[in-house]
This record gives C-alpha cells, sequence and structure tokens, in this order.
C-alpha cells in the first residue's frame, strides 16, 4: 500500500514539474532546452585520382525540432546557414563554404518532429594535412547560431600501391517510387532500418590481384557479431565498394562497423561507431533491460513484474505501452515525462553509487520521487 501511494505522488510530480517544464518554453517551434538550433555532423576523406589533392567531404544533419518554423499559409517554413571552415596548422583558411536551406513542413506536428531532417553535403580539395573544421548553423528566423570544430587529417591515399578510404555508413531511403542512398550522418540505426550500408574506395597502383576485403560488426565487448570475407582484383586505380549488412541479431546498443584490407602481410583496418536506438526508448541509456527495472518507482507492481519477466519484443511493446500512456505530450515525439524520469535515474547513478546503483539507494528512491532540492 506504502509503495502504491509512492508511486502515484510520483506520477503526479512529474506530471506536475513536465507541465511547468513546457509552460516554460519559448513560444515558439522548435526549440530545444539550450534554445539553439543544435546539428549534427560527419567527414570522411576520398583519394582525387586526377589530382594529387584529397577531398574532404562535410556532412551536416538538423532534425526539424531544433528549428524554428513559421505558418506560411497552409504549410510551416523554417530556414538555416551553414557555414563551413577549413583551417590548416598556422590558422590559414583554406577553404570556406556558405550553404543556405529552406525547410517545408506540411504540418505543426511534423516541426517538431526528432526523424525528419535537413541534411546538407560539402566537398573541399586540400593537400595532405591535418586541419581544423569549424562549422557554424544559424538558424534565420531565431537568429540563434550554434558552433563544431572537429580535426580533420586528411591523408595521401595515391602515395602507397595498396589503400583504402574512410567509410561513410549510408541508409537507404524509399520516397514515393524512388529508392536511394544518403550518408547516415549521425551514426545511427533506427527502429524503421533493416539494414545499414558500408561505402569505402580501395585504391591501387599498380593493380593489384587477389586482394582480400572484409567487413565486421563487433558490439561493446568486442565479439564479432557479422563477418564477411570476400577475394577480389583490383584493375582500376579506384575501386568502390558497397556492404549490406542487416539488422538481423542487432539489438539496442552501441556497436562498431569495420572495413579490413588485406593482401600479402599489409592489412589495413578502418572502423566507425554505430548506435542502435530505438526511438521510444530514453536517450540516456541503450539497455532495455536496465531501463524496465529502473521504472520500480512510477509502474505499478502487477505491471512492473510483467514487464520484468517479459522478453524481447514483448518487453519493448509493454515498455512503449506504458511511456505512452503517461506522455504529456502525446502529439510529439519527444515524451518528456519519460526522459526527467531518466534524468534523474541518471543523476542519482552519477552522484549515489556505492556498493550498488545509486537509483536503487534510499537516497537514491527520495530523489527519483522528489526530484532536487
Amino acid at each position: 500500500m506504502k509503495m502504491k501511494i509512492i508511486q502515484l505522488f510520483l506520477f503526479i510530480i512529474l506530471l506536475g514539474s513536465f507541465s511547468n517544464l513546457h509552460a516554460q518554453r519559448p513560444g515558439v517551434m522548435g526549440y530545444n532546452k539550450e534554445d539553439l538550433p543544435w546539428f549534427y555532423t560527419d567527414m570522411i576523406t576520398r583519394a582525387s585520382v586526377d589530382s594529387n589533392q584529397t577531398a574532404l567531404m562535410v556532412y551536416t544533419k538538423i532534425v526539424y525540432d531544433a528549428l524554428q518554423f513559421v505558418k506560411n499559409g497552409k504549410q510551416y517554413n523554417a530556414s538555416y546557414e551553414i557555414t563551413i571552415s577549413i583551417l590548416n596548422g598556422k590558422k590559414e583558411q583554406k577553404g570556406q563554404r556558405l550553404i543556405k536551406k529552406e525547410v517545408t513542413s506540411p504540418s505543426f506536428k511534423n516541426t517538431n518532429s526528432a526523424r525528419d531532417y535537413s541534411l546538407t553535403e560539402s566537398e573541399f580539395f586540400l593537400d595532405p594535412g591535418t586541419y581544423e573544421v569549424v562549422i557554424s548553423l544559424q538558424d534565420l528566423e531565431s537568429k540563434k547560431t550554434s558552433f563544431q570544430k572537429k580535426k580533420a587529417v586528411v591523408p595521401d591515399y595515391l602515395k602507397d600501391p595498396l589503400s583504402m578510404s574512410t567509410i561513410l555508413l549510408k541508409n537507404r531511403i524509399f520516397s514515393d517510387s524512388t529508392v536511394f542512398f544518403e550518408p547516415n550522418v549521425y551514426g545511427n540505426l533506427s527502429d524503421d532500418q533493416s539494414f545499414i550500408y558500408v561505402d569505402v574506395d580501395l585504391y591501387a597502383q599498380p593493380p593489384q590481384d587477389s586482394v582480400r576485403i572484409s567487413y565486421f560488426l563487433t558490439n561493446i565487448k568486442q565479439d564479432t557479431l557479422q563477418h564477411s570475407r570476400i577475394a577480389i582484383d583490383l584493375k582500376k586505380k579506384q575501386t568502390s565498394m558497397v556492404f549490406e549488412i542487416p539488422r538481423d541479431g542487432i539489438h539496442q546498443g552501441e556497436y562498431e562497423v569495420g572495413v579490413k584490407l588485406e593482401k600479402d602481410s599489409l592489412s589495413i583496418v578502418k572502423k566507425e561507431k554505430l548506435s542502435v536506438q530505438w526511438i521510444y526508448m530514453p536517450s540516456i541509456t541503450a539497455d532495455l533491460k536496465e531501463a524496465v527495472a529502473q521504472m520500480k518507482y512510477i509502474a505499478k507492481g502487477e505491471l512492473y513484474e510483467k514487464m520484468k519477466k517479459a522478453e524481447g519484443q514483448e518487453q519493448a511493446r509493454l515498455f512503449k505501452e506504458f511511456w505512452l500512456a503517461v506522455d504529456p505530450t502525446p502529439d510529439t515525439e519527444q515524451n518528456e515525462l519519460m526522459e526527467e524520469y531518466y534524468a534523474r535515474i541518471n543523476f542519482t547513478n552519477q552522484h549515489f553509487s556505492g556498493f550498488r546503483a545509486g537509483w536503487k539507494t534510499d537516497q537514491g528512491m527520495v530523489y527519483v520521487i522528489l526530484g532536487p532540492p
């Protein structure tokens, strides 16, 4: 009886805290908590076989929820500007791009989407070396600007007889009757994707016979989950390859995708991180079983025990149904109540952990239920 009262109390408190949080958001569409247009970036390098330079590709991805939309007739419009600057070790500018993008959404609901997004792609031809890449994104409606800085190592792929580019993860996109591939900028395999595609270039001069090329997928424990190898003859200076990795056996969690090139005693390996994130999972955890166990203070006894005992898709279904039922803003993809609950769980684990996880302690329980003092 006492636990049921605590659970009800927590539920009321959490809903109340989110009513306040939602009311404090600015009266515009598409703002995150930091009030800045956050975005994702990725970079790859490829040889330019017709010159002595190397191509640096810079990709950006911004989700609709990070932009401010304005209603225009029956639709909603947003616009943003990307500036990319390439600096060498002496802080000399070696390249710059300015990209302006217009985004249109057919409905207000889509303006708050974390699944709809806008992509940009920029190419720079550079001498081999190490560079600083400075990327700024300005929302042209709000005038808010975000910045990112990254280091780019630009190699000379054509100086050796055999070499391999960095790898690029890609998604296969279905749009009406068209199928196309686009960069997976975030390195995330979402719940509606059946495959991840790995794009890589191989370079050979002179031509090379019986080159072994393989891909592999490992989990966070470095266990190999998938592996495939073929032998090919590289007759051209540049050969492009795409590997298709099925989702089978890949569950929620963190992984690493790699491609290995071998010839006699030569071995070249390139890797990329891959995150498999179920859209209904809280952003701070990728472990469904752990997330279910941590619902002790909010889920009712029978349902809580049922969820803990369930396995696989059944457990995922029960988890999803629970959080959808208590979502304070069901018309948006973000479940603020779930995020707040697990943010409190995460705080207790960081500050109250000892012989057991922080959320399991008496102090952790009080914090999860009542929040910060």
